[in-house]
C-alpha cells in the first residue's frame, strides 16, 4: 500500500493503515514527518521536502502535489 500525507497524521489513512498492517501488506508512505504515526507504523518511508507553496500565502498544496506526483511516477516506473 502506498499512503501519502505531508503531516503524517492524516485522519483518513491511519485506519487505511492500521487495516494494512492487520493484513501484513507492506506499506510505503511518502511524507516531511518523519516522526509521524504514519512513519512510524510504515514498512518504507519516503522523506518528501516541500519547504514553502507556491502561493503568497503558503496554503495551497500546489507544489507538495507536484511533488507527490514525481515520487508516485518514479515508483511506477520502477514497478
Amino acid at each position: 500500500m502506498l499512503l501519502a500525507s505531508r503531516g503524517g497524521k492524516t485522519a483518513e489513512l491511519l485506519p487505511i493503515l492500521q487495516i494494512c498492517r492487520h493484513k501484513k501488506a507492506v506499506v510505503i508512505s511518502i511524507t516531511e514527518n518523519l516522526e509521524s504515526p504514519m512513519a512510524r507504523e510504515s514498512d518504507i518511508v519516503l522523506k518528501m521536502n516541500v519547504p514553502r507553496e507556491t502561493d503568497r500565502y503558503n496554503t495551497r498544496g500546489t507544489t507538495s502535489f507536484v511533488v507527490l506526483c514525481a515520487l508516485f511516477d518514479a515508483l511506477q516506473a520502477a514497478l
